[in-house]
């Protein structure tokens, strides 16, 4: 027995060696996932003048106003078209992957099939990015800014591009731009960077606070909520958009409630 005990006890590691081989590839396998392209999207969210359409299609009727088939919900954002909004006018674009773009009023947003490009090609929108999809490049007018696993507001303005981070990183302009930081990025000239209120951008950027409504709202918010300690549900003090007309709650500041913050926080309760 003693000069057979060491091959049996040889014999017996061998399975377990295996098994955590095999745990070890399939974990591997988890953390490693292969880059998910872009294929498909769908309208998730519908705010008054939406339409989805071929910019070398839209029509133009005798007085000279285009004309665009209006958008509906649940419906299909093919490749080659863009989601176009009116003004208070949004809409929110969910991708095979997960990735959520909520487009602000007066905007154009496109993406690439089998691509990760996301393009905003003019207003704004905010990008919710899921992490371990590989990288994720966003178009904000003639600025690119690479991404994995973000969240960002970009605007486009006719003199520049302004990208708020929430969470994650940004590479845009030779800048890494971190969460609560914004760049700023002029036609002409320099770019800047500076800081800005996670916490009041959450409370008073319509593409935050206009949502509250959305499906994905819960989801968003658990990305970057329990950063700033903000909740799910609609602030005291935020607008609530009913058909064409706004009503205003009454205003209650509280400490989980402060009053909302001004414009030039996160810009515009209007975006």
């Amino acid at each position: 027995m003693p000069v057979h005990s060491p091959l049996i006890t040889v014999h017996a590691m061998k399975p377990i060696r295996t098994c955590l081989l095999v745990f070890a590839t399939v974990a591997l396998g988890l953390v490693t996932r292969a880059a998910t392209n872009f294929e498909s999207a769908v309208l998730t969210f519908v705010q008054h003048d939406v339409s989805v359409a071929e910019l070398d299609l839209i029509e133009v009727d005798a007085t000279g106003r285009i004309v665009r088939r209006p958008a509906a919900l649940d419906q299909s954002v093919p490749d080659n078209q863009a989601v176009l909004t009116g003004r208070k006018s949004r809409a929110e674009i969910t991708l095979n992957d997960g990735t959520i773009a909520r487009v602000g009023q007066l905007s154009s947003f496109t993406y690439g099939k089998g691509t990760r490009l996301l393009q905003l090609k003019q207003g704004s929108a905010l990008f919710v990015v899921p992490p371990g999809l590989g990288g994720t490049s966003v178009q904000a007018g003639a600025v690119t800014a690479a991404i994995t696993g973000t969240t960002l507001l970009a605007q486009v303005f006719a003199d520049r591009v302004v990208i708020y981070v929430y969470e994650g990183t940004v590479e845009v302009a030779g800048l890494s731009v971190g969460a609560g930081q914004f760049a700023t990025i002029p036609n002409a000239g320099a770019p800047s960077l500076a800081n800005f209120n996670v916490a009041r951008g959450i409370d008073t950027a319509a593409l935050f606070s206009k949502f509250y409504d959305a499906g994905s709202q819960q989801q968003v918010m658990r990305r970057i909520g329990p950063a700033v300690g903000r909740s799910f549900s609609r602030p005291a003090g935020v607008p609530e958009d009913v058909g064409d007309k706004t009503v205003v709650n009454p205003r209650v500041n509280t400490p989980h409630h402060p009053a909302p913050a001004k414009p030039d926080d996160n810009y515009s309760t209007d975006t």
